[in-house]
């Protein structure tokens, strides 16, 4: 008997579990902090809820109203999913209808924001949705907020083009945003989300690089939006493969200058995007928000630290590949008992292309930069957040671990920055943001 196996017994362990899995989220989780600033931001006391409202409601002005959100939330029965649903959804049809109005009227770009604005609201809306993968409402929800940004991105000067890249006999389905309105070369940032993120709600990064003189491609790649939705295509470590033929497409576009490209990638994206570096050395810069050395070691530290189970990331490791049943049937009933593991586990699995939480793990474990962070030559700022604790250590990790000019930047309670991907004060963060690209590409 191992000795994790004598300190907690089987079923306890599983009660002691459903914490666990508050991990690899793309901008979706509290932190679970307990700090006075934590707490005066949270909406519902469903630590889970409250983050999805602060990332929803952060996208304003661009792609939610405030007072929007406020009015949904003050409708929803606090922990009651199919009140989120439903609350959501009513929002996401009369904000569509107001854009239809305004696009009868002749007035293009307010239709373009509310269409944007009610895409969000539909995605937000089948979040939760999710814990049930043969729910209809989760097609209709996601091809909704797909379907009604489409329609957003006619809306703007200069249009929104939808695109999609050739891909390993695919296609990567994307948005770019152009910042000039000649043929002129300008930097180009490419963005891209992490577990659960899609391209479309990332549309204020799109604005803000616009606004800055910056062209901007947003994609979604495997596992992500519309390639795991409607593709079938799920998650893999090797994310150079996905962002070297978006380079390819960049580099014959006339208005891309060639030399500055930027990759930013968020949440698992703090992963994705450092490992698409360790071969990808056309990027003159990446950002990592926040940044992932090894997406298993993230995951195994919630684990870890509860009494019962093995006690470091290797021991871990070897467990669950061991002894695979047990490890699915603790997971499983913590799922029981927790909406955060239950969401995490179903999604994961779906976005992975697996049918097991033993299963999913173990891909997790190939998302390591084991044996290739010192490829890495390009510039990288990574990210952090005062009290998230997403990828606990993860940051500082990847940036010590990097060989090459490299900057480490901590977002703050102060500043009201401190949630995982800085949710709620996304101005702040690419405000700083730029000011190190300009550093860098100047």
């Amino acid at each position: 008997m191992r000795q994790w196996e004598k300190t907690v017994p089987f079923w306890g362990a599983a009660l002691l579990l459903v914490s666990a899995f508050m991990f690899v989220q793309g901008c979706d989780r509290s932190s679970g902090s307990s700090s006075t600033t934590v707490n005066m931001r949270k909406v519902f006391s469903s630590s889970e809820f409250s983050f999805q409202f602060i990332r929803t409601a952060g996208a304003a002005p661009t792609a939610s109203d405030v007072n929007e959100c406020l009015e949904a939330a003050g409708k929803i029965v606090d922990g009651d999913t199919e009140s989120w649903y439903r609350e959501w959804y009513a929002l996401a049809k009369r904000v569509q209808r107001l854009g239809e109005q305004c696009e009868t009227d002749g007035n293009a770009e307010m239709a373009g924001y509310a269409y944007a604005r009610a895409s969000n609201y539909y995605r937000n809306a089948g979040f939760f949705l999710s814990e049930k993968p043969i729910d209809p409402r989760i097609t209709d929800t996601w091809s909704r907020s797909v379907a009604i940004f489409r329609k957003a991105a006619e809306m703007f000067s200069p249009p929104i083009e939808y695109i999609g890249i050739p891909y390993d006999g695919a296609t990567i389905p994307a948005y770019f945003y152009r910042g000039g309105q000649g043929t002129e070369r300008l930097p180009t940032l490419i963005i891209h989300q992490g577990f659960d993120g899609s391209k479309e709600e990332s549309m204020p990064g799109g604005i803000a690089a616009q606004k800055r003189g910056y062209n901007c491609l947003i994609f979604d790649g495997p596992g992500q939006g519309e390639m795991i939705h409607d593709q079938g295509i799920p998650f893999r470590p090797d994310w150079e493969s996905v962002i070297q033929p978006i380079v390819d497409y960049l580099l014959k576009r006339p208005d891309v200058d060639p030399d500055r490209i930027v990759l930013v990638g968020f949440s698992m994206g703090g992963y994705l995007a450092p490992r698409a570096a360790t071969a990808e050395h056309r990027l003159a810069a990446v950002v990592a928000d926040g940044g992932v050395y090894s997406v298993f070691e993230g995951v195994a530290a919630h684990w870890i630290v509860i009494p019962g189970m093995p006690q470091t990331v290797q021991e871990f490791l070897e467990w669950i590949r061991s002894e695979p049943e047990e490890f699915n049937a603790i997971a499983r009933e913590s799922m029981n008992y927790s909406l955060n593991s239950k969401w995490s586990m179903i999604h994961g699995m779906y976005t992975f292309g697996v049918s097991s939480p033993a299963e999913y793990l173990e891909k997790l474990s190939y998302m390591t930069l084991d044996g290739r962070v010192g490829k890495i030559t390009t510039p990288v700022l990574v990210v952090d957040s005062e009290n998230d604790t997403t990828f606990p250590g993860q940051p500082k990790k990847l940036y010590e671990s990097l060989s090459g000019e490299k900057t480490f930047l901590m977002f703050t309670a102060a500043e009201g920055a401190d949630l995982h991907c800085q949710a709620g004060a996304a101005d702040l963060f690419w405000q700083k943001t730029y000011e190190w690209l300009n550093k860098i590409l100047q």
